[in-house]
């Protein structure tokens, strides 16, 4: 099945994986896991990434990217909602990294590149 895996201060990637138990989701994320709906699409993040100080990997905005409301820490993935899919589509592969990898960004204190995706 397809996901697409966006590490803290990478681009994101596609990548192939064989299934997604619970273990493997809290692997990818380096935790336990908190789902962030987008549509369609499910961004999954570490529950705890704030609290544990993990870098900022994406900002949530309102869906004009003109008010900011949260912030996505440490690694994030994103997958299909709807349960026992194949994985995400093309279309939704090329929607996420055209608006992760090529999107709005905003700039950190240390002047890193974050993201910003319009999903409220």
């Amino acid at each position: 099945m397809k996901i697409v895996v966006k590490e803290v201060g990478k681009c994101a990637e596609v990548k192939e994986v064989e299934k997604l138990e619970l273990s493997d989701m809290q692997r990818l994320v380096g935790g336990f896991i908190q789902p962030v709906y987008m549509d369609d699409i499910i961004i999954w993040c570490n529950d705890e990434g704030k609290l544990y100080g993990l870098g900022v990997n994406i900002v949530l905005a309102d869906k004009e990217l003109s008010k900011a409301y949260d912030t996505l820490n440490g690694n994030i993935f994103f997958t299909n909602e709807e349960e026992g899919s194949e994985g995400l589509s093309e279309q939704q592969v090329q929607l996420i990294l055209e608006k992760v990898n090529n999107g709005a960004f905003t700039f950190t204190q240390d002047h890193q590149m974050i993201p910003v995706l319009g999903i409220y």
